[in-house]
């Protein structure tokens, strides 16, 4: 029923989008939703009037297989990862242009050294989970097995875990 409200509403009065962009922005359901992907104030506003921009143009879209609010707190949260790997990007140095530079070999050496030294300020659980899955290279379901816990704990530890390292890196991801 929503469905059928909101396309015919878009079709027919374009300030149904206004209504619903206006009502979403009174929570803070957006800013949550792109908060948990970003670190910064700035990203996170950019994300949300993002999200603000593109909810009004895709509403026509909405299928109602969702609540309004899962579909666009969707949208905020494409839009935050947008711009992290966007940042992400930017902020990455250009070490191509280093003459004697082997940069694939030296990346990763210098990935696993910062992964080593923020794995030793994570909780053992978590560290073992992580040390498993990035640099052992196993499954999730292995890694389960040799810890001896249920599949979905292991992947709540490597959420934990990156959630955290994310922080530590002021952003980067490793």
């Amino acid at each position: 029923m929503f469905k059928l409200f909101v396309t015919r509403g878009v079709q027919a009065q374009p300030r149904v989008a206004d209504l619903i962009v206006t009502a979403l922005s009174q929570r803070d359901w957006l800013r949550v939703a792109a908060r948990s992907h970003l670190s910064e104030d700035g990203e996170v506003e950019e994300a949300v009037q993002e999200a603000h921009a593109a909810i009004p143009k895709r509403l026509a879209a909405y299928n109602g297989s969702s609540t309004i609010k899962t579909w666009a707190t969707s949208i905020a949260k494409n839009k935050a990862i947008d711009i992290y790997r966007r940042e992400r990007r930017r902020r990455r140095p250009d070490t191509r242009t280093t003459p004697g530079v082997n940069t694939r070999n030296s990346s990763v050496v210098a990935a696993k050294i910062d992964l080593e030294d923020f794995l030793n300020q994570l909780p053992s659980h978590l560290a073992e989970a992580l040390r498993l899955r990035e640099i052992e290279g196993l499954k999730h379901r292995e890694i389960a097995d040799r810890m001896n816990v249920p599949l979905g704990n292991v992947n709540g530890y490597l959420t934990q875990a990156r959630t955290i390292i994310r922080r530590l890196a002021g952003g980067y991801e490793l």
